[in-house]
């Protein structure tokens, strides 16, 4: 009977010490996901602005087609080595 109550005991110990664990495990989890949802509205912020910067660039790189263009059609029927300011200089392709 002594060795019994010995068996429960050690149960009932196990028993604490295993409900304990689970409940540490519960509470991790619960964290990783509130930082897993922190994380994921962070991405979604960034590739909102991503998509944004990326649309700003290719607005740029439009422009500077759209100027070379006008360039070139300005230096059409002018020697590309008439120009005397140093910023003025053409694009190799263009001449």
């Amino acid at each position: 009977l002594e060795e019994m109550e010995k068996k429960v005991e050690l149960l009932q110990t196990d028993k604490l010490l295993l409900a304990r664990a689970v409940k540490a495990q519960h509470e991790r989890i619960q964290s990783l996901q509130a930082a897993l949802s922190e994380k994921t509205t962070e991405l979604e912020r960034v590739q909102g602005e991503k998509r944004v910067l990326q649309q700003d660039v290719q607005k740029i790189k439009d422009a500077a087609a759209a100027l070379l263009l006008g360039s070139s059609s300005l230096r059409a029927g002018s020697s590309c080595r008439d120009n005397n300011s140093p910023f003025d200089r053409p694009f190799p392709d263009v001449c």
